[in-house]
């Protein structure tokens, strides 16, 4: 049996309302603010995007609010931990 392993998925939104006004914040006109809005939501379909490419070899086994588990074959994770695409499950090292 192929050893597994479990990463996590960080993507780079927070809350719809507080990301966009973090970028209102930044920005200096509402259009620039809702243009770095977009950018920051495509980082995150870019990734997810990403992801998808090797969901028939991954699982999500925990999604809720604030967190997202995947497990796959270790060399796969590894590999997207390597790529940035997943984040190591320090539980696991304990």
């Amino acid at each position: 049996m192929k050893r597994r392993k479990t990463a996590e998925l960080h993507l780079p939104i927070f809350k719809q309302g507080d990301d966009l006004g973090a970028c209102l914040g930044q920005q200096r006109t509402t259009r620039k603010a809702l243009i770095a809005y977009s950018e920051m939501l495509a980082e995150a379909q870019a990734i997810v995007l990403a992801l998808a490419e090797h969901g028939r070899q991954l699982e999500i086994t925990k999604a809720d609010t604030h967190f997202i588990e995947i497990e796959g074959p270790s060399s796969l994770v590894d590999e997207l931990i390597e790529k940035g695409l997943l984040s190591p499950h320090f539980e696991e090292e304990e």
